[in-house]
């Protein structure tokens, strides 16, 4: 609360000590708020899914560990067990999800065990 506190207090100084932030930079926050607008419209481009697993344990890793191991080559989705078995889908040789997003490989877990239906799946696509 106090870090809060301290913000809002030094934020209300930098606008009344610094008039021309005010004055100025409405143009550019319009600005900021079209690039995230279109950003938002797009479909992130990516060439490889990796398949996370829902073993446990199963702690998030930063994406600058690199655990599809495909960086700075190549940029990766992750995905879970229930995007594999209800949504992904193939087609013409690509990994399709219904929003529009696709996939040119998939990139498995260097883990001991994969769930059985996650098997089955794959070999069935």
């Amino acid at each position: 609360m106090k870090r809060l506190a301290r913000t809002r207090i030094l934020c209300r100084h930098a606008l009344q000590s610094q008039g021309y932030l005010v004055k100025y930079s409405g143009d550019f926050v319009k600005y900021l708020n079209r690039c995230q607008y279109l950003l938002q419209q797009g479909l992130f481009v990516a060439d490889a899914c990796y398949y996370y697993g829902d073993n446990v344990p199963n702690f998030a890793q930063l994406k600058s560990s690199d655990p599809a191991r495909v960086l700075p080559r190549y940029d990766y989705d992750v995905i879970n067990e229930e995007v594999l078995l209800n949504r992904m889908q193939v087609r013409d040789g690509r990994l399709v999800l219904p929003d529009g997003m696709s996939y040119r490989v998939m990139v498995l877990p260097g883990h001991q065990i994969i769930s059985l239906e996650a098997c089955e799946n794959w070999l069935n696509s």
